[in-house]
């Protein structure tokens, strides 16, 4: 499940260039700060990327 998670949380952040609004956006999240706690919970390698 976890690489699942990481495979779509990270292609969110690549296809709205680490804009974590667009990204939420994306993958049908309320708001940029479920996406930020997914990103850390998954440890995504978009985690730092600040842009929101």
């Amino acid at each position: 499940m976890a690489d699942v998670a990481r495979h779509y949380l990270d292609r969110a952040m690549e296809q709205s260039r680490g804009n974590k609004t667009e990204a939420a956006k994306l993958l049908g999240l309320g708001s940029y700060q479920t996406l930020t706690n997914w990103l850390l919970k998954y440890q995504s390698k978009k985690a730092g990327t600040d842009g929101a």
